[in-house]
């Protein structure tokens, strides 16, 4: 859908909106007085300009927005405004630059400034620090432009531009090839595909990789570590990939220019998909992973808030809770969220419900802030545990209301969320009738059998599962 004149001042922040006035005031890009007319009543109205106002202040009273005139003046207005798009993204691209700016010295024929430039670009390149996909399309097209324009090399044929053009194409088509095979994975993961999708050269890639893998790995290349975790995915059982998929990352981080967090990163969400996916015995990996992160200052630059939990719920799961409790305070400043202190109070909450120190579960769950939507959801929630837990059975049932209120009214917290939280409680409420029921001599074999159904048969996420289960099976044997 096209931008309309009107959305201009939407579109663009206030230096781009002053650059823009700049940009349609040079007689380089504009020659016409009645654009810089129109960019004038743009920046006098500001957000409040229509086009009826547009065509009256330019045209005159009795005109009209629907009037030919007018029409063709807005639309060559945006060809003037799209060409300014294409400036700020050629503007902050100074490869793009460079590479137009080799054309037309070989053009000119300047050869010393040609290989100066080239020599510039080729330097620029090589700073990009781990060898990724944007890299190898860089030198790729630094290569055959220069090729295009040097041609064979007759002095010396094993100096010819073919050979690196050849080398790295091989580089840059592996690695997109690698992406494509990322994507049908995740793609036969959420769709439930029965048939694992196919790709062409599959068993190319892989050869051409394990024929390769020693260039690779020197050259600091992300080809090898994302083959590395796709293997992982294909062999969860092989524990020793994780020990030389570090290895390879320690080997990575000697060069200070390489950045190693979005392997480590996708190894936390490696583990995580595991779990999720029913494997056993995962919290170590995921804490081993952490404290490395941890140890080279990673999270300093940021942490997801996925990530954060994540973390720190295999922590509370392996009983570390000192650990978990001083990884949360060191990073909660580091939460890539706006609610930093809301997260990190909620999870510091959830430590000390598992250790069972109730009162102090409360006093950092109180930190939470009441606009910070999703979060102080999950704290009543947690209350709602922390009430079961002490048999408080009144408070816990006003709580369940409060929440499942508080969970209706406000649209800011997600559908996905609001069905999860949602039928925890309606669960909950289940598992309270039940105890009520058996605190009073009552049969409820069949009632926590169906719950047990219930909880094991859904087919999305299911907020505290094995608590609740947890919870079935005290009842069961009397709890």
């Amino acid at each position: 859908m096209k931008p309309d004149i009107t959305e201009i001042h939407r579109i663009l922040d206030k230096k781009e909106f002053e650059r823009f006035g700049k940009f349609i005031s040079s007689p380089f890009f504009n020659t016409e007085e009645r654009f810089i007319k129109v960019f004038g009543l743009l920046n006098e109205e500001g957000s409040k300009i229509t086009r009826e106002k547009l065509v009256k202040k330019i045209f005159g009273e009795d005109a009209l927005a629907g009037d030919e005139r007018f029409r063709k003046l807005v639309s060559e207005f945006m060809k003037l405004f799209r060409l300014f798009l294409s400036e700020i993204e050629f503007g902050n691209d100074r490869f793009r630059r460079s590479i137009c700016t080799i054309k037309q010295l070989a053009k000119k024929g300047l050869s010393e400034n040609y290989k100066r430039e080239v020599k510039n670009a080729s330097e620029e390149i090589e700073t990009a620090g781990i060898k990724n996909a944007g890299y190898y399309k860089r030198k790729l097209e630094l290569l055959s432009e220069r090729y295009d324009i040097e041609g064979f090399n007759y002095n010396s044929w094993k100096d010819d531009l073919s050979f690196d053009i050849n080398n790295n194409l091989d580089k840059f088509f592996t690695r997109q090839k690698l992406f494509i095979l990322q994507r049908y994975k995740s793609i036969g993961y959420s769709f439930r595909l029965d048939n694992e999708l196919k790709m062409t050269f599959d068993h190319d890639i892989r050869d051409y990789i394990n024929k390769n893998r020693y260039e690779l790995k020197n050259e600091f290349s992300e080809i090898y570590p994302i083959f590395m975790l796709i293997q992982m995915f294909e062999n969860p059982d092989k524990k020793d990939l994780l020990d030389e998929f570090l290895e390879l990352l320690a080997q990575y981080e000697k060069d200070p220019a390489v950045n190693c967090k979005p392997f480590y990163e996708d190894l936390i969400n490696y583990y995580t998909f595991l779990g999720n996916s029913g494997k056993k015995d995962l919290e170590e990996s995921i804490i081993r992973i952490a404290e490395i992160m941890d140890k080279g200052d990673y999270f300093k630059s940021g942490i997801e808030v996925n990530d954060y939990k994540i973390i720190i719920e295999n922590a509370i799961s392996l009983k570390r809770f000192d650990w978990a409790k001083e990884f949360a305070l060191r990073n909660r400043h580091h939460i890539n969220e706006e609610y930093k202190e809301s997260i990190s109070s909620l999870c510091i909450g959830k430590i000390y419900l598992f250790k069972k120190d109730y009162n102090n579960a409360r006093k950092y769950l109180g930190k939470i802030e009441y606009d910070s939507y999703i979060y102080y959801a999950e704290a009543k929630l947690i209350e709602c545990r922390i009430l079961f837990e002490e048999n408080k059975i009144s408070e816990l049932l006003m709580v369940i209301d409060t929440a499942k209120k508080y969970l209706k009214k406000h649209r800011e917290i997600g559908k996905h969320y609001k069905e999860v939280y949602i039928a925890f409680l309606m669960i909950l409420r289940k598992l309270v009738s039940v105890y009520e029921k058996k605190f009073v001599g009552g049969d409820v074999s069949y009632e926590l059998f169906q719950i047990e159904k219930e909880i094991n048969n859904r087919t999305k996420f299911t907020y505290a599962n094995n608590w609740l289960l947890l919870k079935v099976s005290e009842i069961k044997k009397g709890g």
